[in-house]
């Protein structure tokens, strides 16, 4: 196995480690960067052998050392998500500023994800980081600038607009739909619109059929943006293609 490989799985996955920190402080209000961390059940500050990334969750056995609470096992998840992914980047971009800004687009796309699974939220802040590295990201690609300024609004505003006529989005996905359009462009944010929907529907038959459900049931969409932004940005131009052959073909 190479060597590299190895160090940037261990690095992907303390930046993850991190990014379970930041899923579990912000929707309450807490300081990511203020304070070691601390069991949320018994909020003893755990010791560094505790946070150590994958390692720690397989010798604690998912449980706090202090007051045997079960750990989520998502955390764990997320940490080797986490490495899979910036040696994924890695794989892609060898040692490059490119790959270190998809790797932390690809990390807030999973903060947010969590973030609104959890709350119901999509935070102004990650919005603002998120679209601080897209703004790099374009600069680094040399991006045809109006393009990505009309993917901005070419579907933040339809959202928008139908919001104002009956409530069916909330303001955290316009906004992170905003921020989609800055970074994938006026063609693929409208594929990636469809996408997310089409995501979402299955989901939602999913839970009806498993009867799932309940009254006033709110879901959230950010994930569902989030994964069909990661689908567009690799594959967009052959959905675009395959569409148009398909038209073509009537």
């Amino acid at each position: 196995m190479d060597i590299n490989f190895v160090f940037i799985f261990i690095l992907g996955s303390i930046f993850a480690s991190f990014a379970n920190v930041c899923i579990r402080r912000i929707p309450r209000h807490i300081s990511v960067i203020k304070g070691r961390s601390y069991c949320f059940s018994c909020k003893k500050q755990l010791k560094w052998y505790e946070t150590i990334p994958i390692i720690s969750y397989i010798g604690l056995k998912g449980k706090c050392l202090n007051c045997k609470c079960h750990i989520p096992i998502r955390d764990w998840y997320i940490e080797i998500v986490g490495g899979i992914i910036s040696c994924l980047c890695f794989h892609l971009f060898y040692f490059s500023w490119e790959g270190v800004i998809f790797y932390s687009i690809v990390m807030l796309f999973i903060i947010i994800s969590f973030v609104d699974i959890d709350s119901m939220i999509i935070p102004n802040e990650l919005l603002v980081i998120l679209s601080i590295c897209v703004g790099i990201w374009n600069g680094i690609q040399g991006c045809y600038v109006y393009e990505y300024i009309i993917g901005i609004f070419l579907v933040s505003v339809p959202m928008y607009v139908l919001n104002l006529i009956k409530e069916c989005f909330g303001g955290g996905d316009i906004k992170l739909f905003a921020v989609i359009g800055f970074f994938l462009g006026s063609k693929k944010v409208i594929v990636c619109t469809f996408s997310a929907i089409f995501l979402c529907s299955i989901y939602c038959i999913f839970l009806i059929l498993g009867k799932r459900t309940k009254k006033e049931m709110k879901i959230p969409f950010g994930p569902f943006i989030c994964l069909s932004t990661i689908i567009t940005f690799f594959y967009g131009n052959k959905i675009i293609e395959w569409y148009l052959s398909l038209l073509m073909g009537l």
